[in-house]
């Protein structure tokens, strides 16, 4: 980093290098969100590596819209370049935010532990990009850009809004909620990358009308041009992607032959993938109901990558 090396030539003994770390240290790092927000943010011009795209400015990023209900601070550690704090507060932004999560990177055997950060062209709604910073041990700070195939236009978080808002059967139960007195409250919109594509899943909260803590009600998943939505997010990914093989009731008196679901690294099946995911989604709700977001933000995190491990196997072919 060039400001740390500036700061170590003038204090030599202001740093330690990263060797000196004890042991076990540098499987707990995580590449810090205020440095990955101010390189995001100068990586949506400086990806251009032609000139003449560079100053006709033809082909700048945008961070993209989360369509939460959820407000997001930008002051304090989340403060972006440009950003100017209320007088009286906080700053508020509707900008979706990076994120941490364990993630198998496309063209990659292992998974990594990285900060994702997604990216819409300029003045349009389709996503272009996602870039991520590996926090893993031996790969920290290293930065992958990932790139939407060419010629294939993938939704972005502002489409796929539109497209759970403009559903028949969600539209008619979020007015039907509306006219009871409840407060339908929309949750992070959590983008899950999956091959060459992405998963959409984001959590819906009724909030009753003398007010009180949000309580979860459904889940809507968006992958390509579905949207199901369901009680339980194993029922909505199962309307998405089908139910793997489960096993049949055996005769009075029979055997039935032994089946299997296909599971991912160490063994989990994507029903139990599902059933963490959704024990994750209820730890988000208890910590939103408490006021905790740093919580709430974890939580979220995790469930997504849950989610991103279930679809994977989902989308294995049988053997």
């Amino acid at each position: 980093d060039p400001m740390a090396a500036a700061w170590a030539a003038t204090f030599p003994d202001l740093f330690n290098p990263a060797s000196e770390l004890p042991e076990g240290v540098e499987e707990h790092l995580r590449y810090p969100q205020d440095l990955f927000r101010l390189q995001t943010a100068l990586y949506t011009n400086y990806h251009m590596l032609e000139p003449s795209a560079f100053f006709t400015g033809n082909d700048e990023w945008q961070f993209p819209i989360d369509p939460a209900d959820i407000e997001r601070g930008t002051g304090g550690s989340e403060l972006l370049v440009g950003d100017q704090p209320l007088p009286d507060g906080v700053e508020y932004t509707d900008e979706l935010l990076p994120y941490y999560l364990l993630t198998r990177l496309p063209g990659e055997e292992t998974e990594s532990y990285v900060l994702l950060q997604p990216f819409n062209p300029r003045d349009k709604l389709n996503m272009a990009s996602f870039l991520v910073a590996d926090s893993s041990p031996g790969q920290y700070g290293r930065m992958v850009e990932f790139r939407m195939p060419q010629g294939e236009v993938v939704d972005g978080t502002n489409q796929v809004n539109q497209r759970i808002q403009q559903d028949d059967e969600i539209s008619e139960q979020f007015t039907l909620w509306s006219q009871q007195g409840s407060e339908v409250v929309r949750g992070d919109m959590l983008v899950v990358p999956i091959e060459e594509s992405v998963v959409y899943v984001q959590p819906i909260y009724l909030q009753g009308a003398n007010g009180g803590f949000p309580e979860f009600r459904r889940v809507v998943v968006v992958y390509e041009d579905q949207v199901e939505w369901a009680s339980s997010l194993d029922d909505a990914l199962n309307l998405v992607f089908g139910e793997g093989e489960q096993p049949e009731d055996p005769d009075d008196g029979g055997e039935s032959p032994p089946t299997t679901e296909p599971s991912g690294e160490g063994g989990a099946t994507a029903s139990e993938l599902l059933g963490q995911a959704e024990a994750a989604f209820e730890q988000a709700e208890a910590a939103l109901q408490q006021g905790d977001l740093a919580t709430y933000e974890q939580r979220i995190n995790e469930a997504e990558e849950l989610v991103r491990r279930a679809i994977e196997i989902l989308n294995t072919p049988d053997a």
